[in-house]
């Protein structure tokens, strides 16, 4: 039995060919990225073929294809790009120079889509790839700043289409918006007159707030949408400055590494920021589910302390915990850990010296775990704000690190506390420190 690789983010893309494939008679075997992809060959024994999609995370289509090319255990084996994204001509002769054997634009009909695996999979094994093969040191940084150019031409020429898209997308919202805000002052002219006639019109004046909050939901909507074709490229940019830090590509300067940590950095900063506002417009469309069941507390507090001990370190702070041995309850494990990483990491940055002591308290259905940090402290005209989405400590107070953070992890973490049933309390004194306490129900928290 013949195996095949597929290689698809989108799990119904991988479900999909591997039906077709596996009604065929061939074994698949299937990875979501590059990454996960190399791991899948080197793990596997053997693979005839692989068919791979090139926009992905964390690797993409093109990078995993170089470094099969570039491996003398794979490189034989045939490899087909088979994508709905990259559709320009240059886009297919750059697949090709890597070595891949076929450019497929999806959707292909089914049975030409068998017909060609058949094709590569009867023609005998290659010695040689038209890739870029590092003979020497010299051709090797030459191909590779090849390769290099030729990827962030492929890449920016993608990123313009989406530019392109995004403003279209924005034009539109921009021309319904002014729709809706034609009505909005329609319904405050019929409001004049709403002694007279309010039983006739409520109907229409609750017909028009509820286009306004379907406003709101599109323009969230939006955001998610911009968001999530913002990440691929940022992630390409992180993998890829990664690579370089490591001399994979080459020899690097000291000062180009420098430059290149402060890109990977800026980059890792502007993803955080993405991904929290994916996290905000799920909520505020109504997206997000709950997912309840057992589990215990401490273990995940204990896990979350674990995560940023790090930091905690590079501080020289001193954590202290105050918690039983074990404290079971039912609720979404990833949504607490969600909420109290945030708090932690919040204390952790706020915090120059001292210590941060974490306690377990229950009161008849709810359970309260608090951070006490001895860090700056919030004054009263910042705690007014503090939970409104992209607000941050006056940068007026001493010590502040205003400009590390995204000013939204406080705001989701409060909205994902009220969707858990609960809340997160602040009391804080300047200078001195703060207390953060998130409050949750044991069992039956809202779904």
């Amino acid at each position: 039995m013949q195996t095949i690789l597929v290689v698809d983010d989108l799990s119904e893309n991988l479900e999909l060919l591997s039906r077709i494939l596996q009604r065929e008679g061939y074994k698949v075997l299937s990875a979501v990225n590059g990454e996960d992809a190399l791991a899948q060959l080197t793990a596997s024994n053997h693979i005839d073929l692989i068919i791979s999609d090139i926009l992905m995370p964390i690797m993409d289509g093109y990078e995993f294809c170089r470094q099969v090319q570039q491996n003398d255990r794979f490189c034989s084996i045939p490899f087909i790009f088979y994508t709905a994204t990259y559709t320009d001509e240059k886009d297919k002769e750059f697949g090709l120079k890597l070595g891949a054997n076929r450019f497929l634009i999806k959707p292909q009909k089914t049975q030409d889509l068998l017909n060609i695996i058949k094709e590569e999979l009867a023609k005998p094994f290659k010695v040689e790839k038209n890739n870029i093969t590092p003979d020497a040191k010299s051709p090797l940084i030459e191909s590779e700043q090849q390769y290099l150019r030729q990827y962030s031409s492929r890449l920016v020429h993608k990123l313009e289409d989406k530019l392109l898209e995004l403003e279209q997308k924005n034009t539109d919202l921009e021309e319904e918006m002014a729709k809706q805000l034609q009505l909005k002052q329609h319904i405050e002219l019929l409001n004049a007159d709403l002694e007279r006639r309010v039983a006739s019109r409520t109907k229409d004046l609750l017909s028009a707030n509820q286009k306004l909050l379907e406003m709101d939901q599109i323009k969230s909507m939006f955001i998610a949408s911009m968001s999530h074709e913002l990440r691929t490229p940022l992630n390409s940019i992180i993998g890829f400055t990664g690579i370089m830090l490591q001399g994979m590509s080459g020899e690097i300067t000291d000062e180009q590494a420098k430059q290149l940590g402060i890109v990977k950095k800026s980059a890792s900063h502007l993803l955080t920021l993405i991904n929290d506002v994916i996290d905000v417009s799920k909520i505020e469309s109504g997206v997000v589910s709950i997912t309840n069941h057992n589990f215990d507390l401490i273990e995940l507090i204990k896990d979350v302390i674990q995560i940023l001990s790090k930091a905690c370190l590079d501080k020289q702070l001193t954590i202290r915990s105050n918690l039983p041995e074990s404290f079971s309850c039912f609720s979404d494990k990833r949504r607490i850990k969600q909420i109290l990483i945030n708090l932690l990491d919040n204390a952790i940055k706020f915090s120059n010296e001292g210590e941060i002591i974490i306690s377990l308290t229950q009161r008849e259905s709810f359970f309260t775990v608090t951070f006490s940090d001895t860090g700056i402290g919030i004054n009263d005209d910042d705690a007014n704000k503090l939970f409104l989405p992209f607000s941050k400590l006056n940068p007026t107070q001493a010590n502040n690190p205003r400009g590390k953070g995204t000013g939204l992890g406080l705001y989701l973490s409060q909205r994902l506390a009220n969707k858990l049933g609960g809340q997160i309390t602040m009391t804080s004194e300047p200078n001195k420190g703060s207390n953060f306490s998130l409050i949750l129900p044991i069992e039956g928290a809202s779904k």
